[in-house]
């Protein structure tokens, strides 16, 4: 296909970067600033996707990726900028989010991490019965890798899940995970992230906990003093939330249910933290809600849905340095 010269201009959610000619291009592992040769690989009525074939003059946000896999390896995509250029990139994810889908413009504050790199508490490996290690950008090949720099530690080159610990400290908590249940992969902007939420919940009696995973939600505002009750799909965790309850010495309710069986509730506060897929439900809910997500389409898609509902605060955390992902806790009151 036909080779073009063109000036990057943004990233686009999902990590490409966006030029125009004037209609719009998609090209990965480019930067806001370089000036590129390009070849288009892919012609739509309203955009195109491409891919560098040069680097004419490096924009001011470029810089040298640390990983060998890098380009290959689908697990980043955005190790190729500085990191305060990742920042501006997810903060405007998230923007561009809530403004197209949930029609809302709030301030948007993001947090970053001091912990950029080794920071992965957890990784998955994948086998084709040859090689072990990540799928590369097409979601199909597989790529035989030795090292990660996100997760740093040396792992063992065997199919699954593996943990650095099953053993995980929040905000003074003491808590048991497991390979079968959902923990944060970033300690450091966890206890960031936990931090807030407890603080936006403090003020309510009650909660109830939908998507509660080992209860690390659950058991903090426990801790504060509120009536809280978690739910989550999985046993496994559920399992483990009661564990941690009492390794804690605190005292909430757990079940293991479908979150839209949970509602409605007679507590003035539910808190989600669903997968990325979103919501599957959309009421009843109280008058509050406080919403984690790391996938700012989808969190803003539901947001559409929660008819009435006004965002209050938007706080994002990068807890995932490197690559497009970002978690994003939002206050909404009907």
């Amino acid at each position: 296909m036909s080779s073009i010269h063109c000036q990057i201009e943004a990233i686009a959610f999902g990590g490409d970067g966006v030029a125009h000619l004037p209609k719009t291009i998609f090209i990965p592992f480019t930067a806001p600033g370089d000036h590129i040769e390009a070849r288009i690989t892919e012609e739509k009525p309203r955009f195109a996707r491409g891919e560098m074939t040069k680097l004419i003059q490096a924009g001011p946000d470029r810089t040298t990726p640390r990983c060998p896999y890098y380009g290959r390896c689908g697990g980043c995509q955005l190790q190729h900028l500085s990191y305060e250029a990742q920042l501006k990139a997810k903060k405007q994810f998230i923007i561009d989010s809530l403004q197209r889908i949930a029609g809302q413009s709030p301030e948007v504050e993001i947090i970053g991490a001091t912990q950029q790199w080794e920071y992965r508490r957890h990784i998955t490996l994948h086998t084709d019965g040859k090689n072990i290690g990540f799928y590369a950008k097409d979601n199909k090949t597989l790529l035989d890798i030795d090292q990660c720099p996100l997760y740093g530690t040396p792992f063992e080159k065997r199919a699954g899940r593996q943990m650095k610990s099953a053993h995980v400290e929040l905000l003074g908590l003491q808590l048991e995970a497991s390979s079968e249940a959902f923990v944060q992969a970033h300690s450091e902007m966890a206890q960031k992230l936990y931090q807030a939420l407890v603080l936006l919940a403090s003020n309510f009696p009650a909660a109830l906990d939908l998507y509660c995973g080992i209860g690390s939600t659950t058991l903090l505002l426990a801790r504060q003093g509120l009536q809280v009750h978690g739910v989550d799909t999985n046993q496994s965790a559920i399992t483990l939330a009661q564990k941690n309850a009492q390794l804690n010495g605190l005292k909430a309710t757990f079940s293991c249910s479908d979150a839209a069986k949970a509602l409605p509730t007679k507590a003035p506060l539910v808190i989600c933290n669903p997968p990325r897929t979103g919501l599957h439900f959309y009421g009843p809910f109280p008058d509050d809600i406080l919403y984690i997500s790391c996938m700012p389409p989808t969190l803003a898609r539901d947001i559409s849905r929660l008819k009435g509902y006004k965002i209050q605060s938007v706080q994002a955390f990068d807890l995932f340095p490197q690559t497009t992902h970002v978690e994003t806790l939002i206050h909404l009151r009907k």
